[in-house]
């Protein structure tokens, strides 16, 4: 099998042609598996995203593990999935790392003179984000009819080529979408690529992996209730970064941040996620938002006492395992019948001991 390293360098411009006959892959598509070596070759064309309405293309704001390219799933038409035919490639890329395989991105960037062929350059060497290797976004397909698209977070493997027309365009102002229904299989995703990995789970994975489980929980006990249940999500004036909601409950305005633990910093994480999301909300008056935690448990009562700070309460796991919700400090309006009621909730009065 030929080594999944080329001999082009980032930067270097070719045709498809010449692309494959070093990393092999499809003649045509945008993901493009290859059979004769360990890689997948991403084409991304502006022309072809602007007649579906994604744009991909470099982050302009940088997180503290480097630059982000986001690049957009397969499939024109309906909710893109990681299953089906049109799936597949979607999938290729979701699990790449668990078969194996070697990301390589190219950006079309003009014809061959005198022909119709076109011209790639070789942007570089990528993985997806480990952490969030992807989002779901509200989209329309060929068919003119609301859908969700899939938005992959790749992150540079060595050296990169970023050219200033590769970045995405910040937004022209503050847009808040909904999303309604289940997150489209996160838990099982989740735990197909740890299963492909072939190895023991790493603690940031089991706390990623109880977070899922909670979500899909809760999202799927709202829905069973007919709450009108999904999430949202916020792109901000002058940025290019995407914010994502955690589960967004319309039926009372509430908006859940789900946590895989109840660890001080792991908690702090969540808390900020919240807080920055909620202030974009659109709310009428008589309706204000409630922001709330999601949690395997209870956190200590010193953590308590910033969230009440913060005006958020929490919805845990208890010992029966359902959820309960501990009673919100005074201000914030309560739930309306969602959480189980239980005859020993703890309180939030000072000096009150809480449940061991």
């Amino acid at each position: 099998m030929i080594a999944d390293i080329p001999t082009f360098k980032p930067g270097d411009e070719l045709t498809r042609e010449g692309i494959r006959a070093e990393l092999g892959g499809g003649s045509q598509g945008g993901i493009c598996p290859s059979t004769t070596t360990p890689t997948i070759s991403l084409y991304s064309d502006t022309n072809v995203g602007d007649q579906y309405g994604y744009h991909d293309g470099w982050l302009q704001e940088q997180d503290a593990l480097g630059p982000i390219f986001e690049y957009t799933g397969a499939g024109t038409q309906g909710d893109q999935s990681f299953e089906g035919r049109t799936g597949q490639g979607n999938a290729a890329i979701l699990y790449h790392a668990e078969q194996n395989r070697s990301l390589h991105l190219f950006i079309a960037v003009g014809k061959v003179p005198g022909s119709g062929t076109k011209v790639h350059r070789y942007v570089g060497r990528f993985k997806v984000d480990d952490k969030r290797p992807y989002y779901e976004r509200p989209g329309v397909g060929s068919d003119l009819k609301p859908r969700r698209v899939i938005v992959f977070r790749l992150r540079p493997v060595g050296d990169v080529y970023r050219h200033p027309s590769d970045f995405m365009p910040p937004a022209t102002q503050t847009k808040f979408e909904f999303v309604k229904g289940h997150a489209t299989k996160r838990l099982e995703i989740l735990r197909r690529r740890i299963q492909k990995s072939g190895r023991a789970p790493s603690p940031a994975t089991n706390v990623a992996l109880q977070r899922e489980e909670l979500r899909d929980e809760w999202e799927t006990q709202l829905i069973e209730e007919g709450q009108d249940v999904g999430f949202a999500q916020v792109r901000i004036k002058g940025m290019t970064d995407t914010l994502v909601s955690g589960i967004l409950n319309r039926t009372n305005n509430t908006l859940y941040e789900p946590s895989g633990s109840t660890t001080r910093d792991v908690l702090r994480e969540a808390l900020m996620q919240l807080l920055d999301f909620s202030r974009y909300f659109p709310t009428t008056p008589g309706s204000p938002l409630r922001r709330m935690l999601l949690l395997p448990g209870l956190p200590d009562e010193d953590t308590l006492e910033l969230l009440a700070e913060h005006n958020v309460g929490i919805i845990y796991r208890n010992g029966s395992g359902g959820f309960t919700e501990l009673p919100p400090p005074p201000g914030q309006p309560g739930t309306q019948g969602t959480p189980v009621p239980c005859s020993d909730c703890p309180q939030r009065e000072s000096g009150t001991p809480l449940p061991a």
